[in-house]
């Protein structure tokens, strides 16, 4: 979210002007990215326990998604209705493999947790796009505060979480 921030900053820096619309674009990419990071090691998860036909369909139901999406956010949203669509494709694609990852390694359910993470993040990126026209920075700040706050509230994040954070934090820091 912090990064996304700086999209505007990025564009600006290593394009034409012509390119500022970019930016945009950028923020929704770069979301997808950070979704792709973990979707990555679900399917390679998949195919190292020989679950390619699941895999392929965790393919084709993202596909689906993104050709549906791609067909009605283009021609309102033009370019960033492209990117918008990607995003939804590679998050109905992780979700599948979510699935798939619950049932087939017995792991815990995890949606109740990723529900009140995206509620967190929906929060992050309003208040950061509410904040976009004072600068970069504020931006970020505001992104990062309204997701803390409201994953603190939802209980995605507990004290439990931020003592370890603190006594990571305390590790990397003390001298020997």
């Amino acid at each position: 979210m912090l990064v996304s921030a700086f999209a505007q900053v990025a564009i600006d820096l290593l394009y034409r002007p012509e390119m500022a619309d970019a930016a945009n674009v950028l923020r929704w990419l770069m979301f997808a990215a950070a979704i792709m990071m973990v979707d990555v090691i679900l399917s390679s998860t998949m195919i190292a326990t020989s679950a390619q036909s699941s895999d392929l369909r965790a393919l084709m139901v993202g596909l689906a998604v993104l050709a549906a999406a791609l067909f009605i956010l283009i021609p309102q949203y033009g370019a960033s209705g492209a990117a918008m669509a990607v995003t939804a494709g590679m998050s109905v694609r992780l979700a599948v493999r979510l699935q798939w990852a619950v049932r087939a390694l017995q792991i815990p359910t995890p949606w109740p947790y990723l529900c009140r993470i995206t509620v967190a993040c929906i929060a992050g990126v309003w208040a950061m796009r509410a904040a976009l026209n004072h600068g970069a920075v504020l931006a970020g700040a505001a992104g990062l505060l309204a997701y803390a706050g409201v994953a603190m509230l939802s209980g995605a994040v507990d004290r439990s979480f931020l003592r370890e954070v603190r006594t990571g934090l305390s590790f990397l820091t003390r001298r020997r």
